[in-house]
């Protein structure tokens, strides 16, 4: 038990514990509570809150025009909530999620509103077409939980997707949020089960930050009777000129930013920036 507890707290190098975020969508158990918090019209959890949403896909769907013949790439699309009101605005709607339980929700509501929405359930870091889109995003700060690599191919596959000039639509913290975060250990005991697990048992969980890199570590451990479970996950932090160089690299550039991803005037110290960015051709050196 020692050793065990000596290296969960042990504090790896950047990026070199292995990120096993992708179990909370895809195990049994938690991907069915995942669901209920992203359907929860109250928190932002796995979604913002429904009122967000709403104004969020609103300003969206105006900004933007994404009506009729207008062809949107909604990643990482969840249970569909962004989807749904997109497609009802007239636009022809296809959301990527890793998710198969959040998906067959976003299908029957689908089916339920008579909206012909293609839900494709894989990984968007996998999954590929030769189809073109005039928009696409990836809401709620989903870029940040990618490794530099992951980020690289996501932009790679992005540029192949959209049309020339076509719009990518996305959200990350900053490095001001970044300064407000501090470190953290702790340890629960959920006698009658909990988020993570329908049995008894300990969550160690802790969060490291590495300041030269704008990085963080988050873990769990969660030991029941019989049985041991870990979640990590890192996510990165950007200034501007990070990401803006990151963009120019692979073939984008910037149009427009925001402070939130319903229009918000964008500022200096703003703990996140939604950016709009454009697929140039023939850019990228990826």
């Amino acid at each position: 038990m020692f050793t065990k507890l000596k290296n969960f707290f042990e504090r790896p190098k950047p990026y070199e514990s292995n990120d096993t975020y992708l179990k909370i969508w895809t195990d049994e158990y938690i991907s069915k509570n995942m669901l209920e918090i992203h359907l929860n019209p109250q928190i932002d959890a796995a979604s913002r809150n429904l009122d967000f949403i709403n104004k969020s896909a609103n300003w969206m769907i105006s900004k933007f025009d994404l009506t009729k013949e207008k062809k949107v790439l909604d990643l990482g699309c969840g249970p569909g909530l962004y989807s749904t009101k997109i497609a009802e605005a007239g636009a022809n709607v296809t959301g990527v999620d890793v998710s198969k339980r959040s998906l067959d929700y976003a299908n029957k509501k689908a089916q339920e509103k008579c909206l012909k929405i293609n839900y494709i359930n894989e990984s968007y870091l996998e999954w590929k077409t030769a189809e073109k889109f005039d928009f696409a995003y990836l809401i709620y700060l989903d870029y940040h939980a990618l490794t530099k690599e992951q980020r690289k191919c996501l932009l790679s596959n992005i540029k192949g997707y959209l049309k020339s000039n076509g719009l990518f639509l996305f959200d990350i913290p900053t490095i001001h949020n970044f300064k407000k975060i501090e470190e953290m250990t702790n340890c629960i005991f959920h006698e009658k089960g909990g988020f993570l697990s329908p049995n008894p048992y300990f969550e160690f969980e802790l969060l490291y930050k590495y300041e030269e890199e704008e990085l963080t570590f988050k873990r769990h451990v969660i030991i029941e009777e019989e049985h041991e479970n870990i979640i990590e996950m890192w996510h990165k932090y950007f200034t501007y000129k990070e990401i803006e160089d990151e963009l120019r690299n692979a073939g984008f550039a910037i149009v427009e930013k925001y402070s939130t991803v319903k229009g918000d005037v964008f500022g200096e110290n703003t703990d996140e920036i939604t950016l709009v960015v454009q697929n140039q051709p023939g850019g990228g050196d990826l």
